[in-house]
């Protein structure tokens, strides 16, 4: 009974580390650097999960829909959905923190 639950958090483990592999990869290569880019909620935190959540911290709007543009195309096998902040207002909510989200740098 455990060591198939040790069995599927491994599994976990190393999808959660290519996904970021990968993602890193696109951002060195293929995205604008002016984003912050963190995971969160049920595939960054246990084993069910349905989508990846990321969080995008952005300052223009019209460069942001191109990068999520090019996320979705490149992990179009993931069901993504994005939450959008700029700076300040990831700062009044805060929600990088409440949400215990992973930094992808």
């Amino acid at each position: 009974m455990y060591l198939g639950r040790f069995f599927r958090k491994i599994k976990h483990i190393l999808e959660l580390n290519t996904f970021i592999k990968q993602f890193k990869y696109l951002l060195r290569n293929l995205l604008n650097n002016n984003f912050e880019f963190y995971l969160f909620g049920s595939f960054a935190n246990n084993l069910n999960y349905n989508d990846i959540d990321i969080i995008i911290i952005y300052n223009d709007y019209n460069e942001l829909q191109k990068t999520k543009d090019i996320i979705s195309q490149e992990f179009k096998t993931h069901l993504i959905h994005f939450t959008c902040f700029t700076k300040s207002e990831e700062h009044e909510l805060s929600f990088i923190e409440k949400v215990n989200a992973i930094k992808i740098t």
